[in-house]
Order: C-alpha cells, then structure tokens, then sequence
C-alpha cells in the first residue's frame, strides 16, 4: 500500500474467502495500515497476496504469477471512527481494519 509516494507492506488475513453473500472476501488487518490518524486519509494502492512464497527474503516480490492464490486487489477498506477520529495513541485499541475485495476481477 502508500501513503504518498511511499510504499508499505503490512500483513493481513482472509477472514471470509468468497463467503459473503456475493462472492467477496474480507481483509482485516491492522488500521495503521489503512488509514494515516495523522494525515488523516485512508492508504491507496491495496494488494493482498495470500501465502505468498517470500523465498525466505521476508519481503515481497511483487510477483503475483508465483504465488499460489495470486494477489488479490481490494476495493475499499473501512476503519474504526474512534481509530480516524483520534491519532497515536489515544487511538490503539482501535487499531484494526477491514478491506474488501470483490468477487470479478480481484481474485
């Protein structure tokens, strides 16, 4: 994801592969990674790429064509009003986002 011209990568987890009721997975991860409580604009550029083969090097490749499931582009993300309304750290146990990706064209 950015913030910027910036690039940043955080973990995230499926927590609904395909199972809602239109065929969208569900993302969470940490709301750091989507929202700036500073700047106070979501992140853009969203890629989740679930198991992703690092190779060991504990980064990313950004090669989506090795990696079992491929990389998954999400659509929009929501965060906690009481994580976008405040900033560090009146905020962190708010700290916790969900991103959507569609069902056609994302997976």
């Amino acid at each position: 994801f950015k913030y910027g011209r910036n690039v940043y990568r955080c973990s995230a987890t499926a927590i609904e592969d395909g199972d809602l009721e239109d065929g969208q997975s569900l993302l969470i991860t940490a709301a750091h990674c989507v929202y700036d409580d500073m700047g106070k604009a979501f992140a853009t550029n969203f890629m989740f790429i679930p198991h992703q083969d690092d190779r060991g090097f504990d980064e990313s490749d950004y090669n989506c064509n090795n990696d079992k499931y491929g990389c998954w582009i999400p659509s929009h993300a929501v965060v906690d009003r009481l994580w976008s309304s405040k900033t560090w750290d009146d905020n962190i146990f708010h700290d916790y986002a969900f991103l959507v990706v569609p069902n056609v064209g994302s997976h």
